[in-house]
C-alpha cells in the first residue's frame, strides 16, 4: 500500500519540478538576478564602431564595441584565467572604488585586472534567451585604473557596458 502513494508522490514532484525549470529557461531579460534595463538602454545606444585593443574607457555605463581577434594576435596586459581562441582588452578609467558591473551582449569569459592581480567576481547572472544581452558580472574594486579582458571561442565584436553597480 505504501509503494504506490510514493511512486505517485515521486511522479508529482518530478512533473512540479520539470515545469518550474522550463518556467525559468524561458524567462527571457527577465531572468537575471538583478535589473538588466541599463545595460540593454546602453548597448542601444552603442557606436557601431569597436575600439582598439588597448584604448581607454571611462566606466561611466556607456557602451562601447570591442574587436575580438586571434588571440595570438592579441598583446594582452595578463594571463586571462580561461585562455580562449579570440580575444580583447581596454583599460578603464573608473570614478571611484566600488562595485561595478560588467554587461556583455554575447558569451565571453571576463577579466577584471588591478594592480597586477585577477579579481574575483562577486556576483553573476546570465540568460541564455534575453536578445542583446548575455550576462552581468560584478567586481568590487579599489583602484581607480584596471584592465577588462575578454576571452571567447568566437570571432566578431562584442557590445560591453561598464558601470557602478546599482544598489
Amino acid at each position: 500500500m505504501r509503494r504506490p502513494i510514493m511512486l505517485v508522490l515521486a511522479v508529482v514532484v518530478l512533473v512540479i519540478g520539470a515545469g518550474s525549470s522550463v518556467q525559468s529557461a524561458g524567462s527571457g531579460c527577465a531572468g537575471f538576478n538583478w535589473p538588466a534595463d541599463a545595460a540593454l538602454k546602453a548597448f542601444a545606444e552603442a557606436p557601431a564602431e569597436p575600439l582598439a585593443h588597448g584604448s581607454v574607457v571611462q566606466a561611466k555605463g556607456q557602451a562601447f564595441a570591442l574587436l575580438l581577434a586571434p588571440a595570438a594576435d592579441v598583446m594582452l596586459p595578463a594571463t586571462p584565467e580561461r585562455p580562449a581562441a579570440y580575444a580583447g582588452w581596454v583599460r578603464l578609467e573608473l570614478s571611484s572604488s566600488g562595485l561595478f558591473e560588467v554587461a556583455l551582449s554575447t558569451d565571453a569569459w571576463i577579466d577584471w585586472v588591478e594592480s597586477g592581480a585577477s579579481l574575483k567576481a562577486v556576483a553573476f547572472t546570465g540568460a541564455q534567451d534575453c536578445p542583446g544581452l548575455r550576462k552581468m558580472v560584478r567586481f568590487a574594486t579599489a583602484s581607480s585604473t584596471a584592465f577588462l579582458l575578454l576571452s571567447a571561442k568566437a570571432p566578431g565584436s562584442i557590445r560591453v557596458v561598464v558601470r557602478l553597480a546599482a544598489p
